[in-house]
C-alpha cells in the first residue's frame, strides 16, 4: 500500500514539473517572439526619428546660459514671490477689475516693478530641475502665481487707462507680453501652454486699453506682443528629447526609473516598466509615442489650416490606442494647435484693430472695408487663412475670423 502510494505521488510530481515546464515554454516563446517585434518596431521608430532630424538629448535643446547681467529670471521670479504671499486674487473677467484686485494694487506694487524692470533685460532663461520633463518645465517659477502677476498687470493697465495715464496703461502692457516671451525659450509644453495663457490675458486687457490711445498702431508698436508661432514646435522637439533620454533607458533595461513618484504616472509607471515582463508592452509603448511625437513635429511646421486638420487626426490616432504613453500624448497635446493658432489670429487681428482705430480718429468713422485701409497680407488670418472680415453693428463695427468668426474684436 506504502508502495503504491509513493509510485502515485512520484507520477504526480512528475506530471506537474513535465505540466509546469510546458506551461513555461509556452510563455516564453510568445514573450520572446513578442519581444524581439517589439525591439525591431522601436528600432524603426527611432530611426524615423534620427531621419527627421530630431534631437535626442536633453542637452540639444537647452539654449545657452544667460549671462545674470542680462537674464530676468531672477526679476520674475521675485515678483513671483511677492505674489505668493498676496491674499487670492479674485478671478475677475477682464476688462473688469473688481473693488478687491483693485484694493490689492499697493500690496502688490513691488511685484509689478519687479516685473517691469524684469521686461526691460534682453534675455530669460529660468532654472530648470535637475532632469527636464513632461512635468519638470521652468519648476521654479510656479506657474499660477505667475499667470497672477499676469493678471495684476492687465487689472493695472485697465485702471489706468480709465484713470486716464496711457503712458502707463501701455508700459504695464508691454511688461505683461515681455513676461509672456520670458517662456519663450523654456523647452516643455507645460511652459508654452502658460506663455499662451499670459498671452490671451495681454490681448484682452489691450481689447479695453487701446481703443483709449491717442495712436493705437503706435501704442502697439511699444506694447510689442510675443509672437506666439514656433514656440510649441521646440516643445514638441523637447518632449522627444526627454523620452529618449529618461524613459527609454529604463524601458531598455539600462537604469531603474529615477521620476518624481508624483509625475509621469509616478511609482506604478516606474515599477512597471522596471519590472521586466511588461517589457515589450513599453518598447512598442515608446515606439508608438515617437512615431506620434515626430507627426506633431512635422503639424508644428505647417500653416495652422493644414496643421490643425493633421493633428485631430493624430490625436485621433492616439486616442485608439491602448499605450499607456500614447494617453499621455493626447492629454498633453490635444488641442494645442488649435489654441497656438487662436492666439495667433487675435495677435494679427490687433494690428488690423488698431489701424481701424486710428482711422475713426482721424476720419470719425470706421473704414467701409479693410481692404481699402489695411495690406492683403496683413488681413490674412493665421487660423483660416483667409482675409478678416468687418461687418457694422449698433453703430460701431466687429473684426472676425472668415466663416464662423471664432476670434472676433468689436470696436465702437
Amino acid at each position: 500500500m506504502k508502495a503504491h502510494v509513493a509510485r502515485f505521488v512520484a507520477r504526480f510530481v512528475v506530471r506537474c514539473v513535465v505540466a509546469s515546464l510546458a506551461a513555461l515554454l509556452f510563455a516564453v516563446v510568445p514573450w520572446t517572439i513578442w519581444s524581439r517585434w517589439s525591439t525591431a518596431r522601436l528600432e524603426r521608430a527611432l530611426a524615423g526619428l534620427r531621419a527627421a532630424g530630431l534631437p535626442t538629448e536633453v542637452s540639444e535643446v537647452l539654449s545657452e546660459p544667460v549671462p545674470s547681467h542680462e537674464n530676468a529670471a531672477a526679476l520674475y521670479l521675485a515678483a513671483v514671490e511677492v505674489v505668493q504671499g498676496l491674499a487670492s486674487l479674485p478671478a475677475d473677467p477682464i476688462p473688469q477689475v473688481s473693488k478687491e484686485t483693485r484694493e490689492l494694487f499697493p500690496l502688490a506694487g513691488a511685484a509689478l516693478d519687479l516685473a517691469r524692470r524684469a521686461g526691460e533685460l534682453p534675455r530669460c532663461r529660468y532654472p530648470r530641475a535637475p532632469v527636464a520633463g513632461p512635468d519638470g518645465g521652468a519648476t521654479a517659477l510656479q506657474y499660477r502665481h505667475f499667470m497672477q502677476l499676469a493678471r495684476l498687470l492687465a487689472a493695472s493697465a485697465i485702471v489706468q487707462s480709465e484713470a486716464g495715464d496711457l503712458d502707463g496703461a501701455v508700459e504695464d502692457l508691454r511688461a505683461l507680453f515681455r513676461a509672456a516671451g520670458s517662456l519663450r525659450q523654456e523647452p516643455t509644453l507645460l511652459d508654452q501652454i502658460v506663455r499662451m495663457t499670459v498671452t490671451g490675458i495681454g490681448l484682452s486687457a489691450l481689447e479695453a486699453v487701446l481703443p483709449r490711445c491717442p495712436s493705437a498702431t503706435a501704442a502697439l508698436a511699444r506694447v510689442d506682443p510675443d509672437p506666439i508661432r514656433g514656440a510649441t514646435a521646440g516643445a514638441i522637439r523637447s518632449e522627444v528629447a526627454w523620452l529618449l533620454s529618461t524613459v527609454l533607458p529604463v524601458v531598455a533595461g539600462e537604469k531603474e526609473w529615477q521620476g518624481d513618484p508624483g509625475s509621469f504616472g509616478g511609482g506604478v509607471f516606474g515599477m512597471l516598466i522596471s519590472s521586466g515582463l511588461l517589457g515589450p508592452y513599453f518598447k512598442y509603448d515608446v515606439s508608438l509615442y515617437v512615431d506620434s511625437l515626430c507627426k506633431y513635429a512635422g503639424v508644428f511646421e505647417k500653416p495652422y489650416p493644414e496643421a490643425i486638420p493633421l493633428a485631430r487626426q493624430t490625436e485621433a490616432e492616439a486616442e485608439r490606442s491602448a499605450g499607456y504613453l500614447m494617453r499621455l500624448v493626447v492629454v498633453k497635446i490635444a488641442g494645442i494647435v488649435e489654441r497656438e493658432a487662436e492666439v495667433a489670429s487675435r495677435l494679427q487681428l490687433a494690428r488690423v484693430a488698431a489701424a481701424c482705430l486710428d482711422h475713426w480718429k482721424s476720419t470719425g468713422g470706421f473704414p467701409e472695408s479693410l481692404p481699402a485701409l489695411v495690406e492683403a497680407r496683413a488681413l490674412e488670418d493665421p487660423l483660416t487663412g483667409e482675409p478678416f472680415e468687418l461687418r457694422r453693428r449698433d453703430g460701431g463695427v466687429v473684426l472676425a475670423s472668415a466663416g464662423g468668426g471664432k476670434v472676433t474684436w468689436e470696436l465702437r
